[in-house]
């Protein structure tokens, strides 16, 4: 379970991919044959944290009603497996797959909700429910956006910045990646969200550098496809582009398994006057986008 986070997060999809359902069948059978043992909790939190595995992924390559089923079902078996954080997590990833639907308001809602609940307290696992409690804010904060609900996205991001700033860096605990460079790339992808790639672009060229570099693949392409769609907002396509090509050098299936960067790459080439360069028209043939 472990190494399927850890493949998740450097952004190898094909690698999960084809050892995901073996996961989620050998999980699932562990969970049954321990159902009524002494390890019934710890089988019930894997089987918890294959479904979010599942449900992120799905989610990246546009399966957003099973991603929403996957991360359904880990909430019932987070909550058996006596773990309120993880289901919280499980939590947030319904808030995601609502939101990858459509359904903006729900995904507020849920995340919001839960935020709530799980807001820190001095407890021996504060690392741990500090980084749940800030990704709910900057997941509420993302679907603020959405609905262009700028007070809103403002005072999650602030809370998810004293989150950040009170857990002192960024970490993985509960696989969140969270910290305070990961609220700066959630300033730059909700400001995206609203329509203002100017605050997106120059939110990025404040972000701590060596910061950035230490974070995990799949955070930092997915930043540069968000960065991507800032420049194209404010006409500079040869930026957007670098910023593509960044992010598939770093992470290949990020940018080519996702169908959104499909959408900012033929907007990126829509906008090119005259034949685009090279490098951007080599990995538009890869993925199969018109020039």
């Amino acid at each position: 379970v472990s190494h399927a986070w850890l493949t998740y997060q450097h952004a190898k999809y094909g690698v999960l991919a084809r050892t995901l359902p073996k996961l989620l069948r050998d999980a699932q059978a562990a969970d049954s044959a321990h159902a009524s043992g002494a390890e019934a909790k710890d089988a019930a939190h894997l089987l918890g944290q294959v479904y979010q595995i599942a449900s992120s992924a799905l989610r990246k390559v546009g399966e957003h009603e099973l991603s929403w089923l996957a991360a359904d079902r880990s909430i019932a078996v987070s909550q058996r497996a006596g773990d309120q954080l993880l289901a919280g997590l499980a939590s947030y990833r319904v808030g995601s797959a609502l939101l990858a639907l459509g359904r903006v308001r729900p995904a507020l809602e849920v995340n919001v909700n839960i935020a709530n609940r799980l807001a820190p307290t001095h407890d021996s696992l504060k690392g741990d429910r500090l980084s749940v409690y800030g990704m709910l804010l900057l997941n509420g904060a993302m679907a603020a956006a959405r609905i262009g609900d700028s007070a809103t996205v403002r005072d999650l991001l602030c809370g998810a910045e004293q989150a950040s700033l009170e857990l002192g860096g960024d970490f993985n605990h509960y696989w969140t990646s969270f910290g305070p460079i990961n609220v700066q790339l959630h300033r730059c992808a909700t400001a995206v969200e609203l329509g203002d790639g100017r605050t997106a672009v120059e939110t990025h060229e404040r972000i701590d550098p060596v910061g950035f570099a230490a974070m995990l693949p799949e955070r930092r392409a997915h930043h540069f496809l968000d960065i991507a769609r800032g420049y194209t907002q404010i006409g500079n396509v040869d930026k957007a582009s670098e910023m593509l090509l960044e992010g598939d050098r770093l992470a290949p299936a990020e940018i080519r398994c996702r169908p959104l960067a499909h959408e900012v790459l033929s907007d990126v080439l829509r906008r090119t006057r005259g034949a685009p360069p090279a490098p951007i028209a080599e990995l538009a043939e890869q993925m199969g986008v018109g020039v």
